[in-house]
């Protein structure tokens, strides 16, 4: 079994997964734009872009910004592998597959449905090279539809593990207690995340390298325990007080291994 962990890139604080706009721009020839809380998928607001024939609009995000991109991948690789994954949907049938996801030079052609559906682009980057995710109408539609978008995730610099079969996978509470002279104990529980212990073994020392700058920047990461099932993911921190796989791979003198932490930043997939 391999597990995945990236970068998570875009603005932090729900903007991925629209509660609120943050930085997506939109082209709005024949289209419409809007929030709405009805089609999502596990935030508290998704987007909405109304489409009229003959659109040339578009739903998009740049990331190759000083403080996105520019500053949170490897700075030391020249090509970047990007994963974009999401949620989402059209809501006619006759429109499906004519409304396009694409990043770099990958893209997909997006299905209608009566509920959101997941999907998943894998490509290469080089540092200089543009970085936009867009949501793009084909040309030639004919009536009227829309697309829902909700969680998008994307990452940077993904690395894939090999983890030992003692992984750990909890739940743990975000508790408040305080007790009292007289032996009352008040407990307020503010809510719940994800914790996960991955030991790995024999990771090359460039990958090691990654992993301990994305532990000491308390990096935002997407977690992917299986890449088949969209619902199998977290964004986490590398948690710990030391720094993780500290331990060389015998016989290997440039192989580490070790167990990571990783602390899930929220509930949902809103990071």
């Amino acid at each position: 079994m391999s597990v995945e962990l990236g970068v998570l890139l875009g603005q932090t604080g729900g903007a991925q997964s629209f509660d609120n706009v943050g930085s997506w721009s939109v082209a709005t020839q024949q289209c419409s734009f809007a929030l709405q809380a009805t089609d999502v998928h596990s935030s508290a607001g998704g987007a909405r872009l109304h489409v009229f024939s003959g659109a040339t609009g578009a739903l998009r995000y740049d990331y190759l910004t000083p403080d996105d991109a520019l500053a949170r991948w490897s700075g030391s690789a020249t090509a970047h592998r990007i994963v974009a994954q999401g949620w989402a949907r059209l809501d006619s049938a006759a429109w499906s597959g004519q409304v396009t996801v694409s990043i770099g030079s990958a893209s997909l052609g997006l299905p209608a449905g009566a509920g959101l559906i997941p999907y998943r682009l894998e490509t290469v980057v080089a540092s200089g090279d543009p970085l936009r995710l867009e949501f793009r109408p084909g040309a030639g539609l004919q009536g009227s539809g829309a697309l829902y978008v909700d969680d998008v995730l994307v990452t940077a610099d993904a690395v894939t593990l090999t983890p030992d079969w003692a992984l750990i996978q909890r739940r743990t509470l975000v508790v408040a207690r305080h007790g009292t002279l007289g032996g009352r104990e008040g407990v307020l529980v503010w809510g719940e995340r994800s914790r996960h212990a991955v030991p790995v073994r024999y990771v090359p020392s460039s990958l090691t390298d990654r992993l301990r700058t994305w532990w000491r920047g308390g990096a935002p990461l997407l977690f992917t325990l299986d890449t088949a099932n969209a619902e199998a993911q977290w964004p986490v921190r590398i948690g710990g007080g030391t720094a993780p796989l500290a331990g060389p791979s015998r016989p290997y003198w440039n192989a580490w291994e070790g167990t990571l932490l990783l602390e899930g930043l929220c509930g949902g997939l809103d990071f």
